[in-house]
């Protein structure tokens, strides 16, 4: 589905909204193919990670490596990809990010079996609902942080020490990290903030990286389910956008934070545009921006 900026829940940068994937993004299509590519995927056993993996397969991914902790989700995706898309190879490591090495291990596998790592997407997240900060426990509060910061700053160096120099990597972000959406997600907020600031760091860092930081969406997930948010996008949204943001046409995307629901057709055409600092980055409107990435 697409409909005008108008009439979109949230902000958009392009005229057009999608709620699902739709022919520029088509992990099916030729010129998204990502053949060749040696593709890891952290929460990769159910949500958007299972359904990223699905389409790394369909664009024919050389392998795919599911990083989580529940190996029966873990094997569920691989057998789904393996019935659908057999000459793709999967691989299951369990792995939680919290532990340097567990992440260390599991990466160290992959890359024995698959050689060197083109694409990282770094969508293992915790987002757990708590009291509002004044009676915030504080052991409960930082176990977000110790996920999605600590671990996916675990995740990036094991990836960096076994990745292509141009890889891309996509993390998957959160509107919380922007937008105070409600009371009792100042955990979750903060820590999806400072993962954004991580990747953009990572970037500036890196440059001959693509690191992209990208809001998937409102999508039926377990951890929106807790939230009590509404899914208002199929996750074929995300999956096939990670897969796109990949391309040699994404190439202009590198350094952004960007929603999987604009429309990436304009963006293209937007692409000079979007490509100066400062453009769809994490910045105070009204400063000049005098980073480079």
């Amino acid at each position: 589905m697409t409909v005008p900026r108008k009439e979109a829940p949230f902000p958009s940068f392009t005229a057009k909204w999608h709620t699902t994937s739709y022919p520029a993004i088509d992990s099916s299509s030729d010129k998204n193919s990502a053949r060749t590519k040696n593709v890891v995927i952290t929460g990769g056993g159910s949500g958007i990670g299972a359904a990223t993996a699905l389409s790394f397969a369909r664009a024919d991914a050389n392998s795919i490596a599911l990083l989580g902790r529940t190996e029966s989700k873990l094997l569920q995706t691989k057998a789904t990809i393996a019935k659908a898309y057999p000459r793709t190879k999967v691989t299951t490591h369990i792995a939680d990010v919290t532990t340097a090495t567990e992440v260390d291990h599991a990466f160290s596998a992959i890359s024995k079996e698959f050689g060197t790592l083109d694409v990282l997407v770094n969508n293992a997240g915790l987002g757990d609902i708590g009291p509002v900060i004044k009676d915030a426990d504080i052991d409960f509060w930082m176990n977000n942080m110790n996920t999605n910061v600590k671990g996916s700053l675990h995740v990036v160096q094991a990836f960096l020490r076994h990745a292509v120099s141009d890889a891309t990597v996509v993390n998957i972000a959160s509107l919380a990290s922007f937008i105070p959406l409600m009371g009792g997600i100042s955990a979750y907020a903060v820590s999806k903030a400072a993962s954004v600031a991580l990747f953009s760091a990572l970037q500036v860092e890196n440059p001959e990286l693509r690191v992209v930081n990208l809001q998937p969406g409102v999508v039926e997930t377990e951890m929106n389910r807790k939230s009590g948010l509404p899914g208002l996008d199929d996750v074929s949204l995300p999956a096939d956008f990670a897969v796109w943001l990949t391309s040699k046409e994404a190439a202009f995307t590198k350094g952004k934070y960007l929603f999987a629901n604009w429309d990436v057709d304009e963006m293209v055409q937007r692409a000079k545009e979007i490509s100066v600092n400062g453009t769809l980055e994490m910045w105070i409107e009204g400063l000049e921006h005098k980073a480079t990435s």
